[in-house]
């Protein structure tokens, strides 16, 4: 599976990059780019600000216990 590229705008409005989603994550840790900061995934037609693409959903992790788990359980009740 390939990682996107992300770009962002730097103050000169030109295009640094590419870096991946998790860099990008860490450039704003450390204040390089922030909340308004312009960013593109390669291949896309428009920039978002960095605001909007950190808060894009991301995937629920799996509860510890799974559905097969409740019904072992509710089978062993049975009579």
């Amino acid at each position: 599976m390939a990682t996107d590229s992300y770009y962002y705008a730097d103050a000169d409005k030109k295009p640094v990059g590419p870096y991946s989603l998790g860099q990008l994550q860490e450039l704003a840790t450390r204040d390089v780019i922030g909340p308004n900061t312009k960013v593109i995934r390669k291949g896309d037609k428009a920039w978002l600000s960095y605001s909007q693409l950190a808060t894009a959903p991301k995937p629920a992790e799996a509860p510890a216990s799974t559905a097969a788990d409740t019904t072992g359980s509710f089978i062993n009740k049975l009579p």
